[in-house]
C-alpha cells in the first residue's frame, strides 16, 4: 500500500512545480504593481506639470504630435527622467508591464533548471527564445 503525501508536502516534480509557480506568480504579481504605481506617479507628475490638461480640451495630436511632451524612444525616456518628468515615467511604467512576462519565463527557466525539471526547462527556454525573437523583430 503506498502512502500518499499529507497536503501541503508533496514530493518530487509537484513540489519543485509549486515552488516554480509560486517564484513565477510573485515576480508577475510584482511587475503588474510596480508597472502600475509608475504609471499612477507618472500621471500624478504630468498632472501637476500641466494642469490645463485637467481643465482644458486635450487633444490627440497635443499629445503625440511633433511637439508633444511625451517621449519616444529609450533616448526619450532616459532625457524624460533624467528631468523628473511625469510622461518618461508612466513610460517606463508601460515597459515594466511589457517586460513582465519576459521576467516571468526568465524565472520559469531558472526556478526549473535549479529543480531539475529538464522539459519544462526546455519548454521555458523556447519559449523565452520565443519572446526574445518577437521583440528584437519589431
Amino acid at each position: 500500500m503506498s502512502r500518499q503525501p499529507r497536503a501541503g508536502h508533496e514530493v518530487g516534480p509537484v513540489r519543485a512545480d509549486r515552488r516554480v509557480e509560486r517564484v513565477v506568480g510573485t515576480v508577475l504579481g510584482a511587475g503588474v504593481a510596480l508597472s502600475m504605481v509608475l504609471i499612477v506617479v507618472g500621471l500624478v507628475l504630468t498632472l501637476v506639470a500641466h494642469p490645463h490638461y485637467v481643465v482644458g480640451p486635450v487633444t490627440y495630436r497635443r499629445l503625440v504630435g511633433r511637439h508633444a511632451h511625451f517621449p519616444v524612444g529609450l533616448s526619450g525616456l532616459v532625457h524624460a527622467l533624467a528631468h523628473g518628468r511625469g510622461e518618461g515615467v508612466v513610460l517606463l511604467g508601460t515597459v515594466v508591464l511589457l517586460a513582465t512576462p519576459i521576467f516571468g519565463v526568465v524565472a520559469a527557466l531558472v526556478g526549473f533548471v535549479r529543480e531539475r525539471v529538464v522539459p519544462m526547462a526546455l519548454v521555458a527556454l523556447a519559449v523565452l527564445l520565443i519572446l526574445v525573437g518577437a521583440v528584437a523583430l519589431r
